[in-house]
């Protein structure tokens, strides 16, 4: 789709103009539009909506800091004041400290702490009614960075002076479940329902600590009850079908699954469909292209289409009783405790001709540098890095979760082992020449999942980050360790090295932001390994 044009962006003369023009770019996921778009808005423009909504749009769908910086500042210098009426020039100054507040939290996440720190407090001394406003931004923002610890200090010392909201309870559930204390959260994001009951995303935030917990009943109905996060919230099937609950009658109903959430959800929850197919129901599956084939040779009785491509064919709408995303599919089942859970693997699987494709590639590549006398060293497969995200605050949850190459193969080499690359997307780049023995990387060969599933049956171990690989990799019933990062996903728990979800999976725990400790206690346990 061609930009938007210089007259494009004059034209612009409200936020909804805004919206009309950034929303298809939304829809194909070109961010990069949507952020240009915002810029020479922000850029063009006198009036202070217009800029803020720009600045909003930036911090959404970019990391570009100084950006949103210049046009929250150029907002702050827009905004009218009315020297001859104390009361609306009150009212205005107020607005301003909220836009400065909006500042000092950008100035945060470009990295320039002390200065926003300082308009932080500065704030709070000039605008002592806009303190809660300040302890939501900012243990927001820190909670966004990794740094739940900091934000408990700050929200202990807000609700110990008084100050309270909903996002500040929330926040600060947030904050104790990050540290793996989920237990403790509860009570603060009830009260945050007590004061804001239909808010759905401390709901959602609400179950996720619940299922943390373990406690899957009560945890799944907040977990599905969330706005769509769907690839494109217009596709017809998210709302044109009656949605599956879980107390539906299913025998000779058809049922349309989609994708929502990563590609991770929907391997670890496709297992529940064989039991939906047991009570009799139909199922149709649409998904991206990425795990297609894999899903279809995996379940040769679930037709499987592209989601996509489904979205273009309305007509079809009459042929189903239901639709349901994918991640529904725990609560539909009615998993009430960890026994509940169907860990049978594998259920993915590869086919027998690809396997053999990719044993040829590995013997022919290792041929290559090792002589024909050596015996068989292990071979073990490597990710460090989640897939590639668009907003600013998966991106921010993407940094979390992931390392490095560098910082991974330097805790991991040297090993009497053959290292294979297994990270497929942008961050393969990251291979690179040096390291101190040969990373193997056959990934030119891997066009989709069922490749890599391929790949991964001729490997003996998988060492990955918390990402769509790793879930294969147990679903396919290989040998997996999890290098996991310290504010946990929910459904690893909060302790132990085992997992309900995947019994072959064995996790490292990371105890703080980095991961160079958990990374040197893998290193050590896969050189202990390779002696066995």
């Amino acid at each position: 789709m061609k930009l938007a044009s210089k007259e494009d962006i004059r034209k612009v003369k409200t936020v909804e103009d805004i919206i009309e023009l950034c929303d298809p770019f939304l829809r194909e996921g070109n961010a990069f539009a949507v952020n240009k778009i915002a810029i020479e808005v922000g850029l063009f423009n006198e009036d202070p909506t217009l800029i803020l909504y720009a600045s909003s749009l930036l911090s959404v769908y970019s990391s570009n800091h100084e950006a949103i910086i210049t046009l929250i500042k150029k907002a702050l210098l827009c905004l009218p004041r009315d020297e001859n009426n104390e009361e609306n020039n009150r009212a205005l100054n107020l607005i301003r400290g909220e836009i400065e507040i909006r500042l000092a939290g950008a100035l945060m996440k470009a990295q320039q702490e002390k200065e926003a720190m300082t308009l932080f407090m500065d704030i709070v001394r000039r605008y002592p009614e806009l303190k809660v406003l300040v302890g939501e931004h900012l243990t927001g923002i820190l909670l966004d960075a990794g740094r739940p610890k900091e934000a408990e200090t700050i929200l202990k010392a807000w609700l110990e002076e008084g100050l309270s909201s909903a996002n500040i309870y929330n926040n600060m559930g947030i904050a104790l479940k990050n540290l793996n204390r989920s237990a403790e959260s509860l009570p603060y994001y009830r009260k945050a329902l007590e004061i804001e009951p239909n808010n759905r995303s401390i709901a959602f935030s609400y179950g996720i600590s619940l299922l943390k917990c373990g406690q899957y009943e009560e945890g799944l109905k907040y977990f599905v009850d969330h706005e769509t996060f769907a690839a494109d919230d217009l596709w017809w099937f998210l709302h044109d079908l009656p949605h599956l609950k879980q107390d539906d009658d299913v025998n000779n109903k058809h049922i349309l699954f989609y994708q929502e959430q990563g590609l991770g959800d929907t391997l670890e929850f496709v297992r529940f469909l064989p039991a939906l197919i047991a009570r009799g129901a139909k199922i149709t599956l649409a998904v991206p292209l990425a795990i297609k084939r894999l899903i279809q040779q995996s379940f040769p009785n679930i037709e499987v289409v592209l989601d996509k491509e489904l979205a273009q064919e309305p007509t079809r709408q009459k042929e189903f009783d239901f639709s349901c995303p994918i991640p529904d599919l725990p609560h539909i089942y009615g998993i009430k405790k960890d026994e509940d859970i169907p860990a049978i693997v594998p259920y993915l699987r590869a086919t027998k001709e690809d396997i053999e494709k990719f044993a040829k590639l590995i013997d022919s590549t290792l041929q290559e540098n090792h002589s024909s006398e050596e015996k068989k060293r292990l071979r073990v497969g490597i990710v460090w890095g989640g897939d590639r995200r668009y907003k600013a605050a998966d991106i921010a949850a993407d940094k979390r979760r992931s390392t490095s190459f560098a910082e991974m193969t330097e805790a991991l080499l040297p090993v009497e082992a053959d290292i294979f690359n297994l990270q497929y997307d942008r961050k393969r780049v990251e291979v690179v020449s040096g390291a101190s023995q040969p990373i193997y990387d056959l990934m030119d060969e891997v066009h989709d999942m069922a490749d890599t599933a391929a790949l991964m049956e001729n490997l003996d171990l998988i060492i990955s980050v918390d990402t769509s690989p790793l879930h294969l990799a147990g679903a396919l019933g290989r040998p997996v360790w999890l290098v996991n990062r310290w504010d946990s996903c929910w459904r690893w728990g909060e302790h132990g090295e085992t997992s309900v979800w995947y019994p072959t999976m064995k996790i490292f725990r990371s105890q703080e932001l980095s991961f160079k400790p958990i990374l040197a206690q893998v290193g050590e346990a896969l050189r202990n390994l390779t002696k066995i």
